[in-house]
């Protein structure tokens, strides 16, 4: 076949029938037919798409759940009113599972709540495709804010993380640990007792997710994987995130060899030396002084990276609200369990610091 570029809608959909992945043939084929009708995104092809949902073939009815997943998406035209019903109609009846695997997948991506149902049971499955299509679906219907450790996504993730199938296990982590906005003492101990699965990749993305919540029983974890024979990027990028000391032994022994990720590299590095550490409890030192001589309107000016920028310079204004920060170092550093780092996160978070 030529470029899909050149072809009409019907040859697009003919060609992608024909090596349909649920066939196991060419899926890169399959793939960039789909990409093409999306990236078209015209309502005919959406009605055509709509079309094959009813198709009394099962690689044609994945098709067209393929096809509205995404499409219009580049062009900014989403067809969502008019895919979300007939995917929620078809996951009611439908029993083939790859189908179902499509039609999970597309609703996640058009990321519509009364789809959540759908999702959620389909994490229940007994396809491990299903199951997977719904642990990569849950974190794209989650809010942009924070979840409660009770919330149905959250609670069908971590069942997920427990799924006899490591790649389901896998992508339930990343959701949970990375992708969605929650932290708590039951999603740390879920988290923390995947590091024992058998799978690498699982293990390192529950490893990154406790870093992410700046976790330091996983400190001793991640010094022990920076020593290891093979280190990947969500060990160094959980050192960085971590900003201990004790990673910058380990750190140190993956330059000159370690190359997946050399930027990640310089900036975990940093974060874990004691000596840039010094320089930031000097920068939250001058921020503890202006808060003590605080005065309604006063400004100041602290250079420093992890301060927002505003014109150009890093800007810092305690609003007159009572929200002033701890006045001495030392009581804002035990708050942030030693961390200058986090001492500025948590300033930052508060809402005392614009």
């Amino acid at each position: 076949m030529g470029g899909p570029a050149g072809l009409s809608d019907d040859d697009l959909v003919a060609h992608a029938l024909a090596v349909h992945v649920l066939s196991g043939d060419d899926t890169e084929v399959y793939d960039a037919c789909v990409a093409e009708l999306q990236r078209r995104g015209s309502v005919v092809i959406r009605d055509r798409a709509l079309g094959l949902l009813a198709d009394e073939r099962a690689e044609a009815r994945a098709l067209g759940a393929d096809v509205l997943a995404q499409l219009g998406k580049a062009a900014g035209t989403r067809h969502l009113e008019a895919s979300v019903g007939p995917l929620l109609a078809l996951a009611a009846v439908e029993a083939d599972p790859l189908v179902l695997d499509s039609v999970v997948g597309a609703l996640g991506h058009l990321g519509d709540q009364r789809a959540l149902a759908v999702v959620v049971a389909a994490g229940g499955h007994p396809s491990y495709r299903v199951r997977s299509a719904a642990a990569k679906a849950l974190p794209e219907l989650a809010d942009l804010g924070f979840l409660d450790e009770d919330h149905p996504i959250v609670t069908a993730l971590m069942t997920l993380t427990a799924d006899e199938e490591h790649e389901v296990r896998n992508w339930a982590t990343f959701g949970l640990g990375a992708l969605v906005r929650v932290d708590g003492s039951r999603t740390r101990a879920v988290l923390g007792g995947i590091l024992d699965d058998p799978d690498d990749d699982t293990r390192a993305e529950a490893l990154a997710g406790l870093a992410r919540r700046r976790d330091p029983a996983v400190i001793a974890a991640v010094a022990a994987g920076l020593e290891a024979g093979e280190v990947g990027r969500l060990g160094v990028s959980a050192a960085a995130l971590l900003g201990s000391s004790v990673l910058l032994a380990g750190l140190q022994g993956l330059v000159g060899w370690w190359d997946v990720d050399e930027s990640l590299l310089v900036t975990a590095l940093r974060n874990c030396d004691p000596v840039a550490q010094t320089a930031e409890i000097a920068v939250l030192a001058q921020l503890v002084e202006a808060g003590a001589v605080y005065a309604p309107g006063t400004h100041l000016v602290v250079e420093s990276e992890l301060l927002p920028v505003d014109d150009g310079r890093p800007m810092i204004r305690f609003d007159d609200d009572g929200s002033v920060p701890p006045t001495s170092v030392e009581a804002l550093l035990t708050a942030a369990e030693g961390s200058p780092r986090r001492a500025v996160e948590m300033l930052l978070a508060s809402g005392s610091v614009r």
